[in-house]
């Protein structure tokens, strides 16, 4: 039974393509505890099925959206937000599997925060045969389950990047992001990440450490291509630059945060390096090689990025001497035997 006072969820569902895993993510949302839910679904001109899969599901929660034209990741996600009607708003991903407790937990953090705009949990990883291959680390003495302040956040993120969070676990107070401009295309696949910081600058947002959902990777994912094909900086660093920029005078930055930020810079220098030689682009990974390292970073005891470090520091120096040696293919197809081929992760 729902109580008439209990507040309304809007679940913003995007489609497109997601033949192989909409049932199981929709029947996921479907077999939530909190029953009081209004489903939009955006299927963005999917060509390959998902309308007679998600057809399939007769539930009057269920709004089905086909848009005339394709909208691409995040205008789907805002074409959704405008027909939102609930007090919260949560955007879950079509190729996820969400625990039966997610919203309810989430609403009720929500409730009894009111300082609190919007909140996140934790994952296990799964692959395309839903086996659980992973789980996102807890980060020591995080934070967890309190209202973090744009300097908080902020910080969170040059510390850690977006390594304490998963987008498709947000929801929202339905007022805060309709005071949002939506999210941006500007920002390739981390429009998501951008939207968020936006709304820390003028709100609290929460990360629980309870993990509520399986978070599907595959090989086909957009980010997974992201990471193992591209040679730019990575748009994590225009975002964070932007807001650091934007609002420099007001923040207190410390010293350590400031290197463990460059460390994330030179493990994506690694990352483009190694994605250059892949396309024969041996001059642009050793111009990307060229960046300076910040070796003062091993100095600062962070357990969680120790090995990462270490990692980085090893594959940097292994493609270094692989590209003066005239054989760095060789050592592509190595680091990829070891594990290492998709290395921002």
């Amino acid at each position: 039974m729902t109580d008439k006072n209990t507040p309304l969820v809007s679940v913003c569902f995007p489609v497109y393509n997601g033949a192989d895993f909409v049932a199981k993510a929709l029947a996921s949302v479907l077999a939530q505890s909190y029953e009081k839910l209004e489903i939009i679904i955006g299927d963005d001109q999917s060509t390959d099925g998902s309308a007679d899969i998600i057809a399939a599901f007769k539930d009057p929660r269920i709004t089905y959206l086909r848009h005339d034209n394709n909208l691409g990741q995040f205008g789907n996600i805002n074409a959704l937000l405008h027909r939102c009607h609930g007090e919260y708003v949560a955007i879950y991903h079509a190729d996820d599997i969400y625990e039966p407790t997610i919203v309810a937990e989430e609403v009720s953090f929500l409730e009894a925060h009111p300082e609190v705009a919007a909140v996140m949990a934790q994952c296990w990883v799964i692959d395309t045969h839903d086996r659980q291959t992973g789980q996102m680390a807890v980060i020591d003495n995080f934070p967890y389950n309190t209202g973090l302040d744009f300097q908080q956040w902020l910080v969170a993120m040059m510390r850690h990047r977006n390594r304490f969070w998963r987008t498709p676990s947000f929801l929202a107070r339905a007022k805060v992001i309709s005071e949002s401009d939506g999210f941006s295309e500007a920002y390739r696949d981390i429009g998501d990440f951008e939207f968020q910081m936006r709304l820390a600058t003028q709100n609290k947002i929460a990360v629980l450490d309870e993990y509520l959902f399986s978070y599907r990777r595959s090989p086909t994912q957009i980010t997974t291509s992201y990471n193992q094909t591209r040679v730019f900086r990575d748009d994590f660093f225009k975002v964070i630059d932007k807001y650091l920029t934007q609002f420099r005078d007001q923040l207190t930055i410390p010293v350590n945060v400031e290197i463990e930020y460059a460390f994330h810079r030179a493990a994506d220098d690694v990352l483009r390096a190694n994605n250059a030689i892949k396309i024969s682009a041996i001059d642009e990974a050793r111009a990307i090689l060229k960046n300076p390292f910040p070796w003062r970073c091993l100095r600062i005891p962070t357990q969680d990025l120790l090995y990462p470090k270490l990692r980085t520091i090893g594959i940097r120096l292994l493609l270094k001497l692989a590209l003066a040696c005239g054989c760095a293919g060789l050592a592509v197809q190595v680091l990829k035997s070891l594990g290492f081929a998709e290395l921002g992760k």
